[in-house]
């Protein structure tokens, strides 16, 4: 490593309660510390610095380095920004739409130890669903299908929310159906 290098050693969530949350936001970080066995000994990275000690003509050390190594993790500061606005963007598909990441890196030894500081805010929860399905017959059936049924108060990923729709019960003679619908939700703050 050069002089002004930093081994990226630990990354830590601070300001999340919520354990489903917190692995899902840990799933989410696109650069983190190198992986450590009983996350306590960088075996990975261990493997990928006995491979690389100067005698690169030996097969079992490239070996070694190329399919067991891992390499190291060099603090970078733009990754780092990155892992913040993508961990607002897990946030915000989780119903945290004013959620804020912030990040602070301490360094020691040539380690780097990164605390991401989430602020979740309140999450957005649904007050209101109304759909407008303009053909009567349609909406008889739609609204008899359980996939459209949204609870109040229900707060889950924004991914979730998109309408799945299998109407196999609709006889017609025209052989295209066409099919207009729109859904409003309206949300609240609680």
């Amino acid at each position: 490593m050069d002089e002004n290098e930093y081994l990226l050693n630990r990354s830590k969530l601070e300001g999340v309660d919520n354990k489903n949350l917190k692995s899902g936001l840990k799933e989410n970080l696109l650069f983190s510390e190198n992986k450590k066995i009983l996350n306590i000994y960088p075996f990975y990275l261990q493997a990928w610095n006995f491979g690389k000690d100067g005698r690169d003509t030996n097969r079992i050390r490239i070996f070694v380095r190329d399919k067991i190594g891992e390499k190291p993790n060099i603090l970078d500061s733009v990754k780092l920004e990155a892992n913040a606005d993508q961990l607002e963007l897990y946030l915000f598909n989780n119903g945290y739409f004013n959620a804020k990441v912030d990040y602070a890196v301490k360094t020691r030894h040539k380690k780097a130890f990164v605390t991401y500081k989430v602020n979740l805010n309140k999450p957005y929860r649904i007050a209101e669903v109304e759909y407008r399905i303009y053909d009567r017959d349609i909406h008889k059936l739609l609204m008899k299908a359980e996939k459209l049924s949204i609870p109040i108060g229900w707060e889950k990923s924004a991914t979730a929310l998109q309408p799945t729709l299998e109407i196999t019960d609709i006889s017609s003679s025209t052989s295209s159906i066409s099919l207009s619908m729109s859904t409003r939700i309206k949300t609240i703050i609680r």
